[in-house]
């Protein structure tokens, strides 16, 4: 009898090769996703600390330059009019002046460039402060004709001069890093766009590979099904036209099959 071909064991190895192929790309899909997914968070977030950090020295800068206007408003309509109802504003802004400073300085400190700019602001700003103190103090004490004649010396514009150069300074050096900052953060966006259509393209594949690899496991089923019906049928056939008498048992003893010869034989 010629040796028949045995195809179960081969398409087993070709079905386990799939399977471990199809659990592997899924994987492999998730994990590359969540990477991207993190980074892309991690940007995201750092951009908007930035962004917002931006807008903060922006904000602290301008506070800074209201606060020594609203001093030297208050300062002036003192000087004019002798009138120490116009104090109030000028007061007020004494009080909120060194808070202001110290929140600058903190929002500049981690940024070489902006924190030098900020002494710079801090030195005029405080000059400033001074003056308008000298001013309402010599004002205060009689001496009006002393504090008009220091404030049309002009210092007091030549240091409101440089707070407003200095802190244009500021706020321009801001506005460029608020620029490279939503730059950033569209390219983020963009990333994170371009990361869910690969995953969801990658999901369609692996969707469509995993059809097919199915499809070719039962198709591998059914060839090997086949193979065996075709090897049982050989078998039988063969048994049944050989000039020998052939009898099997079954693992009890008990005969399960003769063939004809063997009918013949036994009766």
């Amino acid at each position: 009898m010629p040796e028949l071909p045995v195809l179960a064991p081969v398409w087993r190895k070709h079905a386990l090769r799939d399977r471990a192929l199809l659990g592997l790309l899924p994987t492999v899909a998730i994990l590359a996703g969540m990477i991207v997914g993190i980074l892309n968070i991690r940007s995201l977030e750092e951009n908007a600390r930035l962004v917002s950090g931006s807008h903060e020295v922006i904000a602290s800068a301008r506070d800074l330059l209201s606060t020594l206007k609203d001093a030297e408003t208050g300062q002036r309509g003192y000087l004019l009019t002798g009138d120490e109802a116009y104090l109030g504003p000028y007061e007020d802004a004494l009080r909120r002046f060194e808070p202001t400073v110290a929140r600058l300085d903190s929002l500049t400190a981690g940024n070489s460039d902006q924190h030098a700019l900020f002494v710079a602001l801090r030195a005029a700003a405080e000059a400033k402060i001074a003056e308008l103190k000298r001013t309402v103090a010599l004002s205060k004490s009689g001496d009006r004709t002393a504090a008009l004649a220091a404030v049309r010396t002009g210092s007091g514009k030549a240091f409101m001069d440089d707070v407003r150069k200095n802190t244009a300074a500021i706020r321009e050096t801001e506005e460029r890093l608020l620029q490279r900052h939503d730059a950033n953060m569209q390219q983020s966006v963009s990333t994170a766009i371009g990361s869910l259509a690969i995953t969801a393209l990658t999901g369609l594949l692996l969707v469509s590979a995993a059809f097919m690899l199915s499809q070719r496991s039962i198709d591998g089923r059914l060839r090997a099904a086949e193979a065996i019906d075709e090897q049982r049928e050989y078998l039988r056939v063969t048994l049944a036209s050989i000039g020998d008498g052939v009898i099997t048992t079954d693992a009890g003893g008990r005969i399960d099959y003769l063939n004809a010869v063997a009918e013949s034989l036994t009766g």
